[in-house]
């Protein structure tokens, strides 16, 4: 019997059968061509028949397959005339596809602000292979665990202060992803007053307009704004009437009263 020689093509190339081939692509073309044409010959991958047809035969297959090796073989089984012949190629399907990656309510907006000390972040997912999740806060790790299913959630609690926060995952085959950074204020304190001008029970003579001043301070957040409520010894009712220059980093809140 004559000899046959089989070639296995993948998507037009000949990868040889001592190199893995790399595959990125869900849908490869396979093509079996022996040296004698019409002839049918057969593809299997891992030992499972995928077709068979005529030499040419081509096979278009949907990999959609776990990462890992495949075994792809041609085979002709040989007639009275001509003798059996095969090729193989290996496949390996590599994943390259970063996890999708997302905040869901109720993570708190960039830039919020709070007097809750507890802070939950939720974040979707979708990924094949999840390996690590990591919440990072003030650019330090503060949780990692494996994630799966759809969406994960964290709470953490008996905060205070500003925190930068952001999510970082990967999966199985290295491919990373995280969310934006963001920053959260927690500040359930009032702002303290200090340094009144004048002082305490002081006694004012021989003016109608006083001025009133008073340092502002907040170890979180900035001042927003001040009133003072003031009255002579004969009003039975305090009025009150906004302090100015009281906003921002740790003010000097100042107020004219008219004494008079």
């Amino acid at each position: 019997a004559a000899s046959t020689t089989m070639i296995l093509y993948v998507d037009s190339s000949t990868p040889t059968t001592t190199t893995k081939e790399k595959h990125t692509t869900n849908t490869i073309n396979l093509t079996a061509s022996l040296s004698v044409s019409g002839k049918t010959v057969s593809i299997y991958r891992n030992d499972t028949l995928l077709s068979s047809g005529t030499t040419p035969h081509e096979n278009d297959t949907t990999l959609n397959l776990a990462v890992g090796n495949y075994t792809y073989v041609a085979n002709w089984t040989g007639d009275n005339n001509y003798t059996t012949s095969s090729d193989t190629v290996y496949i390996f399907v590599n994943d390259t596809i970063a996890p999708t990656l997302d905040y869901a309510s109720p993570t708190p907006d960039d830039n919020a602000n709070q007097t809750s000390t507890s802070v939950t972040f939720n974040v979707t997912h979708t990924e094949q292979y999840p390996s690590t999740l990591i919440l990072y806060m003030n650019s330090a790790a503060n949780v990692t665990q494996s994630y799966s299913s759809a969406s994960t959630s964290i709470t953490k609690t008996n905060l205070y202060g500003v925190y930068t926060y952001y999510v970082w995952v990967n999966d199985t085959n290295g491919n990373v992803n995280q969310t934006t950074q963001r920053t959260v204020r927690v500040d359930n304190v009032a702002p303290s007053v200090t340094s009144p001008t004048p002082s305490s029970s002081s006694y004012i003579k021989g003016t109608s307009t006083q001025t009133f001043s008073v340092a502002a301070s907040d170890s979180v957040s900035t001042v927003k704004n001040g009133t003072v409520y003031y009255k002579k010894s004969a009003d039975v009712d305090y009025v009150s009437q906004v302090l100015s220059t009281c906003a921002g980093s740790n003010p000097t809140c100042t107020v004219n009263i008219d004494l008079s």
